[in-house]
């Protein structure tokens, strides 16, 4: 509990609250000078009013989070304190008793706060005490978005520099990531040399503080970056020499992230350029040797990274030849001017020291590839491709694409090899008769926010068109980097589906239909999905090619054609599949969908700010062992747990919170209601998990949220097992005949005719169901005249057919 005690005891007595933590602003700075005293400061004791208000709030917040009834009840305090910038500090110094408070609610609290002055235009104006003070109160949260806040509410910009003996003290005591924050919310990073003053935190790989205080200075990110790649180890084979200092791969990965963050050519590290050069040599060596990339795109790509380094040509060769791949190091020494090439010089054995000039003749070079497979071919016309770069040609594409309800998404970019950042080259876009090329170098040029507000809304947007992709929130991320919608608008994707995905749904809940590789867990790629699916790996020889250079060759539209196109294929074919083997396709499509759209992750609109998580399960729960009770404003959802093979309770709308408390707890099942529901149970039953049926935007909820929420595992034997109706288990598996004799008694309303057919167990059980009253009828009416049906169930307790 919040230990309100404490603070009515240090409010009432005229003991020391934090007299070290608060000091006036006479002792801050000389631009405020204040009369000489020879007293000691003591700190102003928070009001009653405002500890009152502080539990107040923590009520409201456990009940509504960022709710309209929070920010009211924030606004009432505000304006009932006469907007009073002491009263609004008592109410955060008390909010920032750290034995209780969260820093979310802090957060909010602040930003209601600056809400309530801007929308009423109130002229609110702390003195330098009330800005110290509450600079201070927030400062043990460590949390840059925090602080930043404090400064809007209480105007602290103003007067940034009477801040720097607060730095000061933080710079002695060693707390050095408050200090960081501190620096780059207040804007003063000329004052401090950042560089060396942090360096002992990158050293360690904290490196958000110092994010965040260089953030806004270009040239101290920079000369960051330059002091980091100072000191890398390079690792360099050829040289043999090395620099030893400590935590190495720390200051590598951080100058890594620094330089992606803030996009730093690669070329002002010197040491980094290298390293990455050379990586992205051994990645060409490796495609090539598995033919995932052409001699041309190889020889290309490679003499556009190594330029004129010595190194890299002299480690080039050394990794040709150690692979014994003689031939293309003697055509990559004549390509690169490599005259004078020393052998001895890349300490090879003696058995490698070979003469070069007579390697072309050496007819017993051993094979580094394998033997070449048949690739998947495109199985459209070439007049069947839309190239798409101009205007006029994009307006009619997002005309013609939003006649079809599934789609096939890739992309294509060059690679850089982290040695520059990465742009979005081509978006590919399939149906089953066309596919569609945007060439974004062009149409990033010639396109309006409008348009790009309609490739978002009408195509990624539209909850009517399924986007297949295989990796796909990597695609959608490279799409959100070069989006020029207009500013300040939300960008929404929605019913993205990963074919990677939904391959492992079906491998887990049909394991013998689908079985698993031994010995591999990683996800598959397109090639290997394809190959799985549909007979044939796709031909990656294009995969790493300069996508950016125009005219593309005809093999490289082939290529970006039929990466998208395949995806649609690949569709098909399964779902051809699961209507052969009666598998639950559409359900399993959508459980796929929900696992897709969760590997998102956006930045986070505030760092270091810890959400309320969600329940989670850490061993899976079986299908069969998710016991559920459910209200009647979730009786849909709780139908489709039935039939998916899960004991669910839904109760009746006459049932009182009371009733659904009670039966969670006497049956031990989860209580899962409506938010009308929910907010009237929460009281009486904690553990309650409200489930909204529809999202923000009107689109239904699946219930794979549900699954995914309580880890629940599920699995093709239970499908169907459970009555949607009554819950039973009890229930006879009906053959075609049996369902036929069904449809026909039925229809004719007399039952009694079963005797004078051929008595059977199945026409043994219906008569006794219908002479103990029970009315036998299907589910759904149109049932009843189908001819032919792939599988039934009749339950034996409320006598559904379904």
């Amino acid at each position: 509990m919040f230990c309100y005690r404490r603070l009515l005891r240090r409010a009432l007595n005229g003991n020391k609250w934090s007299v070290t933590r608060f000091i006036s602003s006479s002792q801050i700075h000389k631009e405020f000078p204040s009369p000489q005293t020879n007293e000691i400061p003591v700190e102003r004791k928070p009001s009653l009013s405002a500890i009152r208000e502080v539990r107040n709030l923590e009520y409201i917040w456990r009940k509504n989070r960022i709710g309209k009834v929070f920010k009211r009840a924030v606004h009432e305090y505000f304006f009932k304190s006469e907007a009073s910038p002491t009263h609004s500090v008592d109410l955060l110094r008390v909010a920032c008793d750290k034995s209780h408070f969260q820093s979310e609610l802090v957060y909010y609290l602040l930003v209601n706060l600056n809400n309530a002055i801007n929308e009423n235009d109130i002229d609110f104006s702390p003195s330098i005490d009330d800005k110290l003070e509450a600079f201070r109160s927030v400062l043990i949260y460590k949390n840059y978005e925090i602080l930043q806040e404090v400064c809007n509410v209480f105007k602290i910009h103003e007067q940034s520099r009477c801040f720097k003996e607060i730095i000061d003290d933080l710079i002695n005591q060693q707390r050095l990531v408050e200090a960081a924050y501190c620096i780059g919310v207040l804007n003063l990073q000329l004052e401090y040399d950042v560089e060396n003053l942090f360096f002992p935190l990158l050293e360690r790989g904290v490196l958000q503080p110092v994010i965040s205080c260089i953030r806004n200075c270009p040239d101290l990110q920079l000369s960051m970056a330059k002091k980091l790649d100072s000191i890398l180890i390079t690792g360099d084979i050829c040289s043999g020499t090395r620099t030893r200092i400590l935590n190495s791969k720390k200051i590598f990965n951080v100058l890594n992230k620094i330089v992606d963050m803030f996009n730093i050519p690669t070329e002002n590290c010197k040491n980094l350029h290298y390293v990455r050069s050379r990586a992205a040599v051994n990645l060409l060596i490796k495609r090539r040797s598995e033919q995932s990339v052409s001699e041309e795109t190889f020889e290309n790509m490679v003499m556009s990274i190594i330029g004129e380094n010595a190194q890299l040509k002299d480690h080039l060769i050394y990794k040709l030849i150690k692979q014994n791949d003689k031939e293309t190091a003697l055509k990559m020494i004549e390509k690169l001017n490599m005259i004078d090439f020393d052998v001895t010089k890349l300490n090879l054995s003696e058995d490698d020291k070979i003469n070069l000039e007579n390697i072309a003749d050496n007819d017993e070079l051993d094979d580094i590839s394998d033997e070449q497979c048949e690739h998947l071919t495109f199985s459209l016309s070439s007049s069947d491709i839309k190239f798409v770069d101009t205007k006029e040609e994009f307006v009619n594409f997002i005309k013609d694409i939003m006649k079809y309800n599934i789609i096939g998404m890739d992309t294509e970019w060059k690679p850089h090899f982290g040695l520059s950042a990465d742009r979005l080259a081509l978006i590919q876009i399939a149906t089953h008769d066309k596919v569609y090329i945007l060439d974004m170098v062009s149409l990033n040029d010639c396109l309006t926010s409008k348009l790009w507000d309609e490739l978002m809304e009408n195509v990624f947007g539209n909850p009517k068109i399924i986007k297949l992709g295989c990796g796909i929130m990597g695609d959608v991320q490279m799409i959100v980097g070069i989006n020029q919608g207009t500013k300040g608008k939300k960008i929404r994707f929605t019913h993205m589906l990963d074919m990677a995905i939904f391959y492992e749904k079906l491998e887990d809940i049909y394991p013998d239909e689908f079985k698993k590789e031994p010995g591999k867990e990683n996800r598959k790629g397109l090639s290997k999905l394809c190959e799985i699916i549909l007979g044939q790996p796709l031909n990656k020889e294009e995969r790493l090619c300069d996508w950016e250079k125009r005219p593309l060759s005809e093999s490289q539209i082939q290529y970006a054609a039929l990466d998208a196109h395949c995806l649609i294929q690949m569709y098909d074919k399964l779902k051809q599949d699961a209507v052969e083997k009666n598998f639950n396709f559409d359900h399993l499509a959508n459980v796929s969908m929900f696992l897709t759209t969760n590997q998102w992750k956006p930045k986070k609109s505030l760092r270091g700010v810890k959400h309320e998580k969600d329940l989670q399960i850490e061993k899976p729960i079986p299908i069969e062992q998710f016991k559920v009770v459910m209200d009647s404003g979730l009786e849909a959802q709780g139908k489709q747990l039935r039939q998916l093979g899960a004991d669910v309770l839904i109760l009746n709308s006459s049932d009182t919170p009371q009733t659904a408390a009670e039966v969670s707890k006497s049956q031990e099942r989860i209580l899962i209601c409506s938010f009308n529901m929910f907010l009237k149970a929460q009281h009486i039953y904690p553990d309650a998990v409200c489930f909204r049926p529809l999202n923000k935007y009107g689109d239904h909820v699946p219930i794979a949220s549900i699954l995914h929420r309580f880890n629940v595992k599920c699995n093709a034997n239970f499908f169907s097992s459970r009555c949607v109706v009554c819950n039973s288990e009890e229930n006879v598996k009906l053959t075609l005949e049996d369902l036929n004799l069904l449809q026909k008694y039925i229809k004719s309303k007399d039952f009694m005719l079963l005797n004078s057919e051929r008595e059977n167990n199945f026409q043994k059980t219906l008569s006794d169901m219908i002479k103990s009253g029970i009315n036998v009828k299907f589910k759904n009416e149109e049932d009843c005249n189908l001819t032919e049906k792939s599988q039934a169930l009749l339950c034996k307790k409320c006598g559904t057919i379904q």
